[in-house]
């Protein structure tokens, strides 16, 4: 190594060992490109291998489905005795779904209080029809439709033809049985067992067509789009306000094409868009109780915040947990929201995780350590734990805070003109 390098005789022992350490981190560089080539070389052989057993796969799933779907098209679909809402997806999870059950039942509780009294009594019922993951959804729509004072009756199940119908002898048997306005499944587009009379597609704009535009399981769609457009009246592009204008246009306009596609199918199909709105932080009290966040209980001008959350897409909660934080930091409406929030720690889950103790505490000690005022989860996750929540978060230096959000739509006339055509049928 030193013939090499050509050192004279009055170099240094310095200069010496520099020039040695120099001539190995050479030689260490080859190496490590030599192994790095051959462990491309490696990787580009099994890549080459998945990407042909992923076509073999999603090729065998298509057929698969193909055939399911002629099956069941060629079977008689079965009819419950109420007409039936279906607000579903495409692209597995986060789509704005269980918001838009919501946003059904507070519109046909006002239509019922704006009808005759004697409509009102014949039809103040509605059926939720869910499959019942984690329950954590049907749990949050229960206890919404109890808060708002609604009539809510829950069916929950795999086989949605059964529990419908199961709720509405349920209904009937009582000793002052009504009548059920209409049933309407959250999630279920996919399902070809049961006539749906008003299907609703939610597209998430932040990424409509999945992680990656491909299938399950490399990806997040269920089945290709233009089957579920064959089935879909309304295409709701939902998260609008969390995406560009030129990109919404040009989503509204790509959906609304693919639509004319299929009119002969679903001549009145059309296409809208809707918004996630936060309009309250809940804290949870060490007292079991929770209430409204008053400005005065900030301790930080903008809050230090951190997210959890078990989602399918966290971006557009950390988004709005964001942007809430900073519009309640203004002082008055005249003040310009100039301050800008980040958030301290963001702590994912995959979708319906159940919290363990131990993933409670860590988050926890992880806000305290970071100065985090609190930490912010969804409503969903609130519902699913909500006594472990409680007690890890009781009378703690960290508070815990709950992210309330409601969907506006854009044309509310649209769901409006829907839930109506959908009641008179019943």
């Amino acid at each position: 190594a030193l013939g090499r390098m050509k050192l004279r005789d009055s170099c240094s022992a310095s200069q010496l060992r520099a020039a040695g350490a120099a001539w190995l981190e050479k030689g260490q560089r080859r190496l490590g490109a030599t192994r790095a080539r051959r462990e491309q070389s490696v990787v580009s052989c099994m890549l080459v291998g998945s990407e042909k057993v992923y076509f073999v796969a999603i090729a065998f799933r298509l057929f698969a489905l193909r055939i399911r779907n002629q099956l069941m098209s060629s079977a008689k679909l079965t009819r419950v005795d109420v007409p039936v809402v279906c607000v579903g997806n495409v692209a597995w999870g986060g789509t704005g779904k269980t918001p838009c059950v919501h946003m059904l039942i507070k519109l046909f509780s006002d239509i019922s209080r704006s009808a005759p009294v004697s409509q009102s009594q014949a039809c103040k019922s509605v059926i939720v029809a869910s499959r019942g993951y984690a329950l954590d959804e049907i749990s949050h729509i229960s206890e919404y439709a109890r808060t708002a004072g609604i009539s809510v009756e829950l069916a929950v199940g795999k086989d949605r033809h059964r529990e419908i119908q199961r709720a509405i002898d349920r209904i009937r048997g009582r000793k002052r049985p009504t009548t059920p306005a209409f049933a309407v499944m959250d999630d279920g587009l996919q399902s070809l067992r049961i006539q749906i009379d008003y299907g609703i597609l939610m597209i998430d704009a932040t990424r409509p067509f999945g992680i990656n535009r491909r299938l399950i399981p490399a990806g997040t769609l269920r089945e290709p789009l233009v089957w579920t457009l064959q089935r879909v009246h309304l295409v709701v592009l939902h998260n609008a306000n969390l995406v560009a204008p030129r990109r919404l246009a040009a989503l509204h306009k790509f959906f609304k094409r693919k639509l004319q596609l299929f009119s002969r199918i679903l001549p009145k199909a059309t296409v809208t868009c809707s918004s996630c709105v936060p309009h309250a932080f809940l804290v949870v009290k060490s007292d079991n109780t929770v209430q409204i966040l008053q400005r005065n209980q900030l301790s930080h001008r903008p809050p230090k915040l951190c997210t959890l959350c078990a989602i399918a897409n966290p971006e557009p909660f950390e988004a709005l947990v964001i942007e809430f934080s900073c519009r309640i930091n203004a002082y008055s409406n005249e003040e310009p929201l100039k301050a800008t929030n980040e958030l301290v720690q963001r702590f994912r889950f995959v979708d319906h995780h159940q919290f363990t103790l131990r993933e409670l505490l860590d988050v926890r000690n992880a806000a305290r350590k970071n100065g985090a005022q609190a930490v912010v989860i969804t409503e969903k996750d609130w519902f699913r734990d909500q006594t472990l929540l409680r007690e890890v978060f009781y009378d703690a230096a960290v508070e815990l805070w709950i992210l309330a959000i409601k969907l506006v739509p854009h044309d509310p006339r649209v769901f409006r003109q829907a839930l109506q055509e959908t009641v008179a049928r019943s």
